[in-house]
């Protein structure tokens, strides 16, 4: 087909996919819907149970900080950031229900020097049970059993 101009255009073809039937396991979003509305209650927000800092310098520059993970076993996994001028980054695990320390990995991890940071986001596989993060030069790490003490 021609346009108008005399330059060669193809059409929009769209194909019927093949039925899939939705997985037995919810995803992202809980639902098709993504409600989000999960049939596990959660903690009442009365109070802070515990809480824990992200950044030992969180005022001093423009930074995106990588969401907290959480397991089925209720281990919240996030990164955390040492230093101020050097790339210092690790990927922390802590109980959920107190706080308390379960693991802590330095990562190589630098971001391209443009004045800020972005985000630094570990990955939680559950098919295979493993918490992935980044390394220097494209590399990527994982840890087996992120639910398991150091």
């Amino acid at each position: 087909m021609t346009s108008r101009t005399g330059r060669r255009f193809s059409r929009l073809r769209l194909d019927r996919l093949e039925h899939r039937d939705q997985p037995a396991v919810a995803s992202f979003g809980v639902d098709a819907q993504h409600t989000g509305i999960s049939l596990t209650p959660a903690q009442p927000l009365e109070a802070v149970h515990w809480q824990t800092p992200v950044d030992n310098f969180p005022t001093s520059r423009a930074a995106h900080y990588g969401a907290p993970l959480v397991t089925a076993a209720n281990t919240v996994i996030y990164p955390y950031r040492t230093d101020l001028y050097e790339p210092d980054f690790h990927i922390v695990a802590r109980g959920g229900n107190d706080g308390a320390l379960v693991w802590d990995v330095t990562t190589d991890w630098a971001p391209a020097p443009h004045g800020w940071y972005p985000p630094l986001q570990p990955v939680l596989a559950t098919a295979t049970n493993r918490v992935y993060y980044a390394g220097a030069g494209g590399t990527i790490f994982y840890r087996d059993n992120p639910d398991a003490p150091a």
